[in-house]
């Protein structure tokens, strides 16, 4: 990736902002599974001066590019552009990705914003269908413990198992259909 960028000087914009974004991800990939923190640290900055560049050559209209910033950020602990670059990826997406409201939600939750990570939870539970749910309800449940709301997470932990055994339901008349034909 460096010696595509490299050797993309003065040449296409765009393309020179998809190979750092790739430099970004695989730096932040490193930095992951580095042994130690000094590693770790210099990787994750690398990773998100990296990004930053891509974004920008992007023109701030690549969801991949968005994602990784947010997520490098959260990473690192830096909220607030881990939050920035999460609204601005659910917005660029029109809330169409599941990920991208877990991002969010997760980032306002570490950002000790219960009530806004719950909405934003609730948002993307009504943009999402049945099977899909089950991640989302599971980061709501973690919110609502996190919050002291011990009760609606135990309801919450509850609409979670329906739909486990509904899939698990599912799955099994599936199985036995097939086998039938």
């Amino acid at each position: 990736a460096r010696r595509a960028i490299a050797n993309m000087q003065g040449g296409c914009e765009q393309m020179a902002g998809v190979a750092e974004l790739l430099l970004g991800v695989t730096l932040s990939n490193q930095a992951r599974s580095a042994i130690s923190e000094t590693d770790r640290t210099a990787w994750q900055c690398e990773a998100l001066e990296v990004l930053g560049n891509a974004d920008k050559k992007m023109h701030g209209k690549d969801s991949r590019a968005l994602y990784s910033l947010s997520l490098v950020n959260a990473e690192q602990r830096k909220l607030e552009p881990a939050s920035f670059y999460a609204k601005k990826l659910v917005k660029l997406e029109a809330g169409s990705e599941l990920r991208s409201w877990l991002l969010l939600a997760r980032i306002l939750s570490a950002q000790k914003q219960f009530a806004d990570a719950e909405t934003i939870v609730d948002a993307a539970l009504d943009q999402t269908g049945k099977w899909s749910q089950g991640d989302l309800l599971r980061t709501k449940a973690r919110i609502q413990a996190a919050h002291g709301q011990f009760g609606d997470a135990v309801e919450t932990y509850t609409q979670l198992i329906v739909i486990i055994q509904l899939r698990t339901k599912s799955l099994a008349a599936g199985m036995y259909s097939a086998k039938v034909f």
